[in-house]
């Protein structure tokens, strides 16, 4: 009845235009099934080996009118290459092995556009410190409000609803990264399998926890135990393209992005990408302005694709404490680009930026990054031990995916929400907040979403990148 009452106050109060910035229309999805399951050999790829082995492993682009996989097989067969993935949307090519005697010949082929090295890539998330929780309002039996919450305001969010009853967001977030663990899915997410890209075939099996915690932040359910994350309940799909031992490189994201592009066709159009991952900083800045076209960044490719696609992306700025325009993904302007800032109480009061945390013009938000509690894989443990705190600025992107779904669910209607609209709404609504320790003294401000003005500010946004 108390539920009842509230959902039909907050239908009065958007009819009579009364709706907090985050929310215009219902965006709770109560029926839990959402779009349904879809079948994740659609992109299947083929086995890779160590993902994170770069060594003569390269991108293949093909022409456009070209079929990847026809020219894969043919170059296979006359030169032995040996073929781990290939990508049909948005980006079109493949990723393979190819010996150095024969690399000459590939780029000569008919029908390659361009060869380019594959380069590894990282998660940016480490084993952080104690915790606790710090609301009350969804600390109903065993379940923890994390400090990155009441920071950002999620629990005075109307979609987000924290108040330990679960209901759901409706808003489909794929989280490109080690997996998300079943038996922590089942306990406190509402996750489903996307695709695994590492050579194996279970994309609900993280042995290495990193996604795991991402996923719980960014949308753990809101009940009884656990924690809870930012948009409650939000639909997760699982998009392995770490192995367990958390090795990737650019051929594996490449094929999670090109799953995400591949769902649209069946029916299931991700809203939200989040890529808690970085790439090592380079000696000149990274962002062409031409999607990855002029650089030869096949990494700039796909998410450009994924991003023509109407699909947000968020990405972590990366732990080298370096100039986000030398790091890949956070120097895209298709980004939304996310630093850490530490926060022990949950509120504005001794917040610092987080001093591995990049930095810079391609940064477009802050979040909370230090001694993050989320969840775990059980690890063989009872499942109260499925719980622990990171840190890194992987740990500060679920936040602004999480924001980012909030969004997206309370503002279906309200005309095109494409990501460059997102990413200003977010930005619209930051907490203007000059950070504490931070190098290049830039305001890129905080993230929130309470439906009101946060933390009793307003601030006028900078122009997006």
């Amino acid at each position: 009845m108390r539920r009842s009452l509230i959902l039909l106050l907050s239908v009065l109060l958007v009819i009579g235009g009364v709706g907090g910035w985050f929310t215009t229309v219902a965006a709770r999805d109560r029926g839990g099934a959402g779009h349904g399951s879809i079948e994740p050999d659609a992109v299947r790829p083929a086995a890779a080996g160590d993902n994170g082995d770069v060594a003569n492993w390269y991108i293949v682009e093909v022409g456009k009118r070209a079929d990847p996989g026809i020219v894969a097989d043919r170059l296979t067969q006359s030169l032995g290459i040996s073929v781990s993935h290939v990508y049909r949307h948005g980006f079109t090519g493949f990723a393979a092995n190819i010996p150095p005697d024969k690399l000459a010949a590939v780029r000569a082929a008919k029908n390659v556009r361009s060869v380019d090295p594959d380069e590894p890539v990282q998660v940016d998330g480490a084993p952080g410190g104690s915790f606790e929780p710090c609301s009350d309002a969804g600390n109903v039996g065993s379940q923890n409000v994390p400090t990155g919450i009441c920071r950002i305001q999620a629990d005075k969010n109307s979609t987000a609803m924290i108040d330990g009853v679960d209901e759901r967001v409706d808003a489909d977030v794929a989280v490109v990264d080690t997996g998300i663990d079943q038996a922590a899915a089942n306990w406190d997410l509402n996750a489903r399998p996307g695709i695994d890209c590492t050579g194996g075939n279970d994309p609900m099996d993280d042995g290495d926890g990193h996604g795991t915690h991402v996923a719980g932040t960014i949308g753990a359910l809101d009940n009884d135990h656990g924690v809870v994350g930012v948009a409650p309940g939000v639909r997760l799909w699982s998009v392995k393209v770490f192995d367990d031992a958390g090795r990737g490189s650019v051929r594996t994201v490449l094929c999670g992005l090109n799953w995400v592009l591949d769902q649209a066709t069946n029916g299931v159009k991700m809203d939200v990408v989040n890529m808690s991952l970085s790439s090592p900083p380079k000696n000149r800045p990274i962002d062409d302005r031409h999607c990855g076209k002029r650089a030869h960044d096949d990494f700039q490719k796909g998410v450009c694709a994924v991003y023509k696609a109407g699909v947000t992306v968020v990405v972590a700025a990366g732990n080298y404490a370096a100039d986000a325009r030398f790091v890949r993904p956070a120097a895209y302007r298709q980004v939304i680009a996310v630093s850490a800032l530490s926060d022990n109480d949950g509120t504005p009061a001794n917040d610092r930026f987080a001093s591995f945390s990049d930095y810079g013009k391609p940064i477009d938000l802050a979040a909370p990054g230090v001694d993050i509690l989320s969840l775990k894989p059980p690890d063989n443990q009872p499942t109260g031990k499925m719980l622990q705190t990171l840190s890194g600025t992987s740990m500060a992107a679920p936040h602004v995916s999480g924001a980012a779904a909030l969004y997206i669910a309370g503002h279906r209607g309200d005309g095109a929400l494409t990501p460059a609209a997102v990413k200003q709404a977010l930005r619209d609504h930051r907490e203007q907040i000059k950070l504490r320790k931070d190098p290049d003294k830039r305001n890129e401000g905080v993230v929130n979403v309470n439906d009101g003005p946060p933390w009793g500010q307003t601030g006028k946004s900078r122009k997006s990148r």
